[in-house]
């Protein structure tokens, strides 16, 4: 049991949400209370706009840029930023359709391989460059559809 400085009553630790700061590794205050506090801070629309700001200047950092990979990741596609970074290395670091490495940028950085999903199971397949995963997408990963551009292509070829 914990004391909840602002609700003046003890609650049980698994109400309080951890911190690495305190001794006792949790917050002072209970979730509830927590909550309550964030959301009244949230209708100032001054203080929304402070923490919009701090919000996207952390993920511009080295870290918040790791962080907010990890979060999509996990969100996204039930995957861990390791289980990314295995299937990487196991592509040897290229496309799993065309074996190139990707050549998109976005702000003078390479972006990532995409990860390739089943849209309707979710089950992630590989990792994909730009173009091949935009390839998929279009062809609504329709195989019909593949094959037809493949015997269009050797229909029109030389």
């Amino acid at each position: 049991m914990k004391w909840c400085k602002t609700c003046d009553g003890y609650r049980d630790e698994s109400l309080f949400y951890k911190v690495k700061t305190n001794k006792d590794g949790l917050q002072q205050v209970c979730k509830k209370c927590d909550n309550a506090r964030r959301n009244k801070r949230r209708q100032n629309p001054v203080n929304r706009k402070k923490d919009s700001l701090k919000t996207m200047k952390y993920h511009k950092t080295e870290k918040g840029i790791k962080v907010l990979r990890r979060e999509q990741l996990k969100s996204r596609y039930g995957i861990t930023l390791e289980q990314y970074d295995a299937m990487l290395v196991r592509q040897n670091y290229v496309c799993a359709i065309c074996k190139q490495p990707e050549t998109r940028k976005f702000k003078d950085q390479l972006c990532p391989l995409s990860v390739d999903h089943n849209h309707v199971t979710g089950k992630v397949r590989a990792l994909l460059c730009n173009h091949c995963n935009h390839l998929l997408g279009d062809a609504m990963s329709d195989k019909e559809i593949l094959l037809q551009a493949v015997l269009y292509l050797e229909q029109y070829s030389g």
